[in-house]
């Protein structure tokens, strides 16, 4: 901070991001008591103190199937907020980065069903879009997963794998309908966060992307060729 000072920097904002799925408000006010005792001790009195982000969405579970919500209350973060906010004079605004749990429930991920895999154990859907490509979250997340056409009847344990060769490459893995066949779309909940920003191109182009807004669908991204994706990897005259 005195080195900032000392080269003339006008230093106003106080900045921390602890992590996403946050468990607890009480995970703030502990961290918020930590920055105060900070700046104190740097005699610093910021006029603008930066939460980050890391509100845990709803409709998102965990690994083992519990709700990463389930211990969260926005009323009591709020009241932690104001109680901790003493902690910081001179502080004129609490700014707060929470994008995912705002914007988690504004879009999906579909992915086409290529080949259907069955062992004795388990089956594998073979899909044109997964974990590697756009779902990193799946590492850590359980979300909701929707047919299209709608399938029912009896379930089988499925691996939902993405396209690429890595093992890693797993979108869910849960009991899902056996009449589910090559063709079929699933439609992975909970996406419209971090999702297109993670999209990689590793072996497969860019996915299309579509936007849905008063009854009407537009399609805003053409999904990449395998000619266009090859093609950034050609010098021409080379």
């Amino acid at each position: 901070f005195k080195q900032l000072q000392r080269a003339g920097a006008r230093v106003e904002v106080i900045h921390f991001h602890l992590r996403t799925n946050v468990a607890s408000p009480a995970v703030y006010e502990r961290a918020l008591r930590e920055v105060a005792e900070t700046c104190r001790a740097a005699r610093f009195a910021p006029k603008f103190v930066d939460c980050g982000g890391g509100l845990p969405p709803p409709d998102v579970r965990t690994r083992d199937g519990r709700p990463v919500d389930s211990d969260f209350d926005l009323a009591e973060l709020a009241r932690r907020y104001a109680d901790v906010l003493t902690q910081f004079p001179g502080a004129q605004e609490l700014w707060l980065e929470n994008g995912r749990f705002v914007s988690a429930r504004s879009g999906v991920l579909v992915v086409r069903v290529l080949e259907v895999k069955t062992r004795e154990k388990m089956r594998h859907l073979i899909c044109d879009g997964g974990r590697t490509t756009q779902a990193l979250v799946s590492q850590w997340e359980l979300h909701d997963l929707l047919t299209v056409p709608e399938r029912a009847g009896p379930t089988c344990p499925t691996t939902v794998c993405g396209p690429t060769c890595m093992a890693f490459d797993q979108l869910a893995r849960r009991e899902l309908p056996r009449s589910i066949r090559a063709g079929d779309c699933l439609v992975w909940m909970e996406a419209g966060a971090y999702h297109i920003p993670w999209e990689t191109r590793f072996s497969h182009g860019y996915a299309a992307v579509l936007w849905h807004e008063n009854d009407r669908l537009s399609l805003v991204r053409l999904r990449e060729t395998f000619e266009s994706w090859w093609g950034q990897w050609l010098v021409e005259g080379a």
